[in-house]
């Protein structure tokens, strides 16, 4: 499991920060009760306990027979919640994974979606394939959150050949597909249209 391990590895680093923290404010202060390390680490483990259980039932997801209506996952670890997007009707392994999910302490939601997986990476490569080499060629392209479009972003230089209006209509009169699109060189900074 790559993202469990590199989320652990994660909150191992943010335990220990905590942890150091809080020893070296107590050295300084000499006001942090002793109990209150061992506070933290419980809540930490818990939230690592929490992080490998989402993290099996969305395995469990990825690992379905037939995935043609996937859409697309996301964990919402504050909430212990795993949310799936899915296209059309549900698998019945997908429903008896949402009682599995429930028996072992999480929540599995299942929202509905426009496009599956499939189509928004369908969509991806025929956009790239028909604009490479122009200007206004997508740099980063995937499904909304909500899997109802296209999030395309492109560089700055698109719109000196193109408004953002007429690069949303090109995008989506190749793909088909509603577009909302970014232009900016760093992601950060990109205006959204």
């Amino acid at each position: 499991m790559v993202i469990s391990n590199k989320r652990t590895a994660l909150l191992t680093v943010s335990a220990l920060a905590v942890c150091s923290f809080v020893v070296n404010f107590a050295n300084a202060t000499g006001a942090v009760e002793p109990s209150a390390t061992p506070r933290a680490h419980v809540s930490i483990s818990a939230s690592a306990k929490t992080d490998e259980l989402l993290d099996s039932i969305a395995d469990r997801v990825y690992a379905l027979p037939d995935k043609t209506g996937f859409a697309g996952a996301e964990v919402d670890v504050p909430n212990q919640t795993l949310i799936v997007r899915w296209k059309g009707e549900l698998p019945s392994e997908l429903i008896d994974l949402k009682s599995v999910a429930t028996s072992e302490g999480v929540t599995l939601v299942v929202q509905p979606a426009i496009y599956s997986g499939g189509e928004i990476m369908s969509a991806a490569r025929l956009l790239m394939s028909k604009l490479r080499g122009l200007p206004w060629q997508p740099t980063l392209i995937h499904g909304t959150q909500s899997r109802d479009g296209l999030m395309v972003s492109t560089g700055s230089a698109a719109l000196k050949s193109k408004s953002m209006e007429q690069l949303t209509m090109i995008y989506e009169e190749i793909t088909g597909m509603p577009v909302k699109v970014e232009v900016g060189d760093i992601v950060g900074s990109a205006l959204t249209h």
